[in-house]
């Protein structure tokens, strides 16, 4: 993590894959109409190091070649670096995921997502089946 916090203050480029948490410290953010806990770390390390978070993914084409999309930079709250900020970000970051995913149904499959509510109450997701969600 040192190293990677040299990097982003020197304005270089680093990939960071924000994982599912497995540790159960994240944010509890909405997502698909239910409730995850959500990886904090990416929204520290940007207020950390004042690194920017610009979103890049791959996607299947029809040819079944792949291509590579580099969003623009989120719009990060840079003010501060207390827990607000953090909570923020990181839902943020979560909304992003989810247009993107609405986006690309198709395109995404998790094994284990952590929904924090009852089971009871399903994802809202319209016209197409996510890969993965199932309650």
């Amino acid at each position: 993590m040192r190293a990677l916090g040299r990097v982003l203050r020197c304005s270089a480029i680093a990939v960071a894959i924000a994982a599912e948490s497995r540790r159960h410290n994240g944010i509890q953010a909405p997502f698909f109409g239910r409730i995850v806990l959500a990886r904090r770390g990416p929204a520290t390390l940007a207020l950390r190091t004042g690194a920017a978070v610009v979103p890049a993914y791959l996607i299947r084409d029809k040819n079944h070649g792949l291509k590579m999309i580099v969003e623009p930079e989120l719009d990060l709250i840079r003010t501060d670096r207390d827990k607000n900020a953090i909570r923020e970000n990181t839902l943020r970051m979560t909304q992003w995921l989810e247009k993107t995913v609405r986006a690309y149904p198709d395109q995404w499959n998790w094994m284990n997502i952590q929904w924090r509510e009852g089971r009871d109450s399903a994802p809202v997701i319209k016209q197409r089946r996510v890969q993965g969600f199932s309650s």
